[in-house]
């Protein structure tokens, strides 16, 4: 995202021309279309003012979390004497490729290495046929230190970054290898909080950190990038991990290390190829390495490089021929550097769409119509569970779509057991499906394209995932759902909606990795889900004991418990009017209820309700905006 200060303003704002025409018709057409462009450039400059806001808000939020997190001299020291008991102390080999790198960056990045508080480490600096005499001048002085850990290879040859870095793999020494750009910096605690990590998972072979981006004086920081633990989906979407990865050493080279043809996305290939091999994946929920923006850098505008995206879609093709060959996959190449992968349905399973309801004929009836006119996969029916209707028009109408889908492509069923149970009725309708699929759609959401089943049943079908869900907007355009995060809310931090009141384009990259990326979520809404029939009774469905609310946190969790994934799709949207039918939390539902139902999911799932895997630590728990807590008195 590119960052536009408010003293550039003006040139963003329109210019009115003095115009002449030969006639008043030409004369009048002009000025209506020069009317027009005014309009838009006003809109534009508009936003970009919102934009600024927002990022401005972003920097003092991160100003407030440096000056909390970024690790003083004394926690340095510190560290050093707590990383000399660790029972774990493996040799990390930071492998440096350089080339013709300016000689003050290479320096304060060879620097940072040496700077840092766990000192069990190697740099493998391969310089790949440099004919800077700066960038050699930078070399040769570190060659001429005393310290062994810091070796140089010259290349005879420039072969790019990928042989480069090959030629340092297969030097080190190391039980593991740390990836360095060689105009990039380590923060001085980056590789004792990797080694810290490894303390309870020496299993590991992939650790990766979270990041930020720093001007190219060095001075500022700016675009923190906090991060997901392990997310395999969301790394099918987008390149989310990048830096700071470090990786077991006898894993990279299993793999044939960097592919020499992926240049530009040779990174992302190679841990597309690393999370095909093992799941021993683990994230360090903090900032350990800062991506310098200068001009020309991917760290500043990924298309200064047009060609990556050519490669990109290159590894993710074989990357789905490798893991799933009997699927076909339709890759998407989305605005702000997203892959989407659409996967192509197996046969024409039914899906059978249950839509709990009680009278609010408005909406149902709008709900109705929009997957009967909407929808472009045919095979599936529609279980209408009515739990109590009273209204005259709504039976009106349940007699008029019978009449009308004769076929019983339409069922209306009768669930009047009291008190009401969302559970019970979702259960219920269940039980009536003749789909190998379900859908559980709330009464009150109107389907927005006509792909939606096509989209989700592709996922859906997929062995390792279970929920599959999809963004759903308010009628104003913003978002309400773009997944469940737990551990989140105002009145019970139980569980809630990521980016619920956000803008449907993303102004940063929290937004875009949440929002806008397919990625695995620990759960979505009930209001539009879908699963596999077979695996919705596997868990036993619904737990009744939720009869109001968490019963879609609770039965995600036991897909999660069971070892399946649950899927949030950006690409698939629908309109939804929040709780229409039995009311907002604190609007007119019972507290009591909610209050019973919090305890109760918390006795049931203790410790993960707090520690979301899918949302980082960092982010205040009391919003859905992805806002940083800058306050220590909060960190869980």
């Amino acid at each position: 995202m590119k960052k536009l200060s408010i003293s550039k303003f003006k040139s963003h704002l329109p210019v009115v021309r003095r115009i002449s025409y030969n006639s008043e018709k030409a004369r009048s057409e002009e000025l209506i279309n020069h009317i027009g462009q005014i309009n838009r450039e006003l809109i534009t400059t508009q936003q970009a003012l919102v934009d600024a806001q927002h990022d401005t808000h972003r920097i003092k939020e991160y100003n407030k979390w440096l000056a909390i997190n970024y690790p003083s001299p004394r926690t340095i020291t510190h560290q050093r004497f707590e990383s000399t008991k660790f029972n774990f102390q493996p040799k990390i080999s930071i492998i440096l490729p350089v080339y013709n790198t300016h000689p003050d960056y290479l320096k304060i990045c060879i620097d940072s290495v040496v700077d840092q508080s766990y000192v069990n480490w190697e740099l493998r600096i391969v310089d790949d046929a440099s004919n800077s005499p700066e960038t050699l001048d930078v070399l040769a002085s570190y060659e001429a230190t005393s310290d062994p850990r810091i070796n140089i290879t010259h290349s005879e040859k420039n072969g790019h970054i990928s042989v480069a870095s090959n030629i340092a793999i297969e030097q080190a020494k190391g039980e593991f290898i740390a990836l360095l750009d060689h105009d990039d910096l380590l923060w001085p605690n980056a590789l004792f909080e990797v080694v810290n990590l490894m303390q309870d998972h020496p299993d590991a072979d992939f650790v990766y950190s979270d990041e930020d981006k720093i001007e190219a004086d060095g001075y500022v920081h700016f675009y923190p990038y906090f991060k997901p633990d392990w997310s395999p989906h969301l790394l099918e979407c987008i390149n989310y991990i990048t830096h700071f990865s470090v990786i077991r050493t006898s894993l990279i080279r299993e793999i044939g290390g960097f592919d020499v043809h992926m240049v530009g996305t040779q990174d992302w290939d190679l841990f597309l190829r690393l999370l095909e091999k093992t799941d021993k994946i683990y994230h360090v929920p903090t900032i350990l390495y800062s991506w310098r923006a200068h001009e020309g850098s991917t760290a500043l505008l990924i298309d200064s490089k047009s060609y990556v995206f050519i490669n990109q879609e290159t590894a993710l093709k074989n990357h789905f021929k490798r893991i799933k060959p009997n699927y076909e996959v339709d890759l998407q190449r989305e605005n702000h550097d997203l892959w989407y992968a659409r996967y192509k349905v197996i046969g024409k399973p039914l899906v059978s769409i249950v839509i709990p309801t009680k009278d609010k004929l408005e909406y149902l009836k709008r709900c109705v119509e929009s997957v009967l006119e909407k929808t472009d996969y045919r095979k599936y029916e529609i279980i209408i569970v009515d739990t109590g209707s009273v209204e005259p028009s709504t039976h009106e109408y349940y007699a008029s779509l019978q009449e009308n889908y004769s076929d019983k492509k339409i069922r209306i069923k009768k669930f009047l057991k009291q008190p009401f149970n969302y559970s019970n009725a979702c259960n219920y309708g269940a039980k009536q499906a003749k789909g190998e699929y379900l859908i559980m759609l709330n009464n009150d959401t109107e389907v927005c394209a006509g792909s939606w089943i096509e989209d989700m049943l592709g996922y859906a079908q997929q062995p390792d995932i279970a929920t599959v869900g999809a963004k759903l907007l308010y009628p104003t355009g913003k978002i309400q759902h773009a997944g469940i995060t737990l551990g989140i809310g105002s009145w019970e931090p139980v569980a809630g909606h990521s980016g619920i009141q956000m803008d449907n384009s993303p102004k940063d990259s929290y937004q875009l990795m949440y929002t806008h990326t397919v990625r695995d979520v620990s759960g979505v809404t009930a209001a539009c889900l879908m699963v596999s029939a077979k695996k919705f009774w596997q868990v036993k469905g619904f737990d009744p004991k939720y009869r109001v609310t968490f019963n879609d946190v609770d039965l995600n969790l036991k897909f999660r418990e069971a070892g399946y994934n649950n899927i949030y799709l950006p690409f698939v949207e629908l309109t939804h009017n929040e709780s229409i039918s039995v009311g907002r939390a604190m609007q007119g539902r019972d507290m009591s209820e909610l209050d019973k139902s919090a305890k109760m999911i918390r006795k049931r799932w203790p410790g993960i309700i707090d520690n979301d895997p899918y949302y980082n630590k960092n982010f205040f728990i009391l919003s859905s905006n992805f806002d940083l807590d800058v306050f220590p008195e909060n960190k869980k």
